[in-house]
């Protein structure tokens, strides 16, 4: 028991320090930036401010690696080569994921039986898509397998405590997720899925591919943001094949899930990859 607590102890502290490094510093950096009085910050585009971030993502990236590096854990990148099966397999649970989750988000239009919106959504600047590219896409989910796949549930690894850890982790993903001033039960619920998968990735395939679901599932997001009008009237004009597609989906994501957890995918098995 001591050593599932010391499991919850180590991955909390280390969510807590990523909040107050990442999280804390960038609103008091942009708190006195927005507060100072310097009249030439007021014809700078905000979007420039999106970059404090991708700075701070970057270094929290870097500490990370060096941090995994000192206590002896491999990073799985000294092979950057990428298996074929591999990659399927983490394809095709992005768009079907993707799928699944699409009436899960639009339940609200589906019950009342409403068109989804179309609304013209506000065009992105180019330095707009240049940081939701950086941070998003490329510095997010690097920095979020190494601290919620790679540290978090490491040390319940390291505690032989896997799947109670990839449950309580994927808890803290789903809450790390959601506003602070409104509890979003949709939004928790896809995270917490969206973590558990990645959580298998990451046990049954590897960091480098439970990295490239979350990021090529941003990569979705984005596409899909920015031809959102299209993609709902694409949407409105399904009726019964819209649900037979999202329940293909399921069953596809099922047994994809089945077939990597009980196969043995990865080259070694994740309950020894800390020791």
């Amino acid at each position: 028991m001591d050593s599932v607590w010391s499991a919850i102890f180590r991955s909390n502290f280390y969510l807590l320090l990523y909040f107050l490094i990442v999280k804390s510093i960038g609103y008091i950096l942009s708190s006195i930036i927005v507060a100072s009085d310097f009249e030439f910050l007021y014809n700078i585009d905000e979007n420039y401010f999106d970059l404090i971030d991708t700075v701070l993502y970057l270094s929290v990236v870097l500490v990370l690696m060096k941090f995994i590096r000192i206590r002896g854990d491999s990073l799985e990148i000294n092979n950057p080569l990428l298996k074929l099966g591999p990659i399927i397999i983490v394809v095709l649970l992005i768009f079907n994921f993707r799928i699944f989750e699409d009436p899960i988000f639009n339940i609200e239009n589906i019950i009342s039986q409403t068109p989804l919106s179309n609304d013209e959504i506000n065009k992105l600047s180019t330095l707009k898509v240049i940081t939701i590219i950086l941070n998003v896409i490329l510095l997010g989910p690097i920095l979020e397998e190494l601290l919620f796949r790679k540290l978090m549930i490491g040390e319940f690894i390291r505690n032989k405590h896997l799947w109670l850890g990839i449950l309580y982790v994927s808890i803290l993903f789903g809450l790390w997720h959601i506003s602070f001033y409104h509890f979003d039960i949709i939004t928790f619920f896809l995270s917490f899925l969206f973590a558990l998968i990645s959580s298998f990735i990451y046990i049954k395939l590897g960091l480098r591919y439970s990295i490239i679901f979350h990021s090529g599932y941003n990569i979705l997001w984005l596409v899909i943001y920015l031809n959102s009008s299209y993609y709902k009237n694409f949407i409105n004009g399904f009726g019964f094949s819209y649900w037979l597609i999202v329940s293909i989906s399921f069953i596809i994501i099922a047994s994809i899930l089945y077939f990597v957890i009980r196969r043995n995918y990865l080259i070694k098995n994740a309950e020894t990859a800390h020791e």
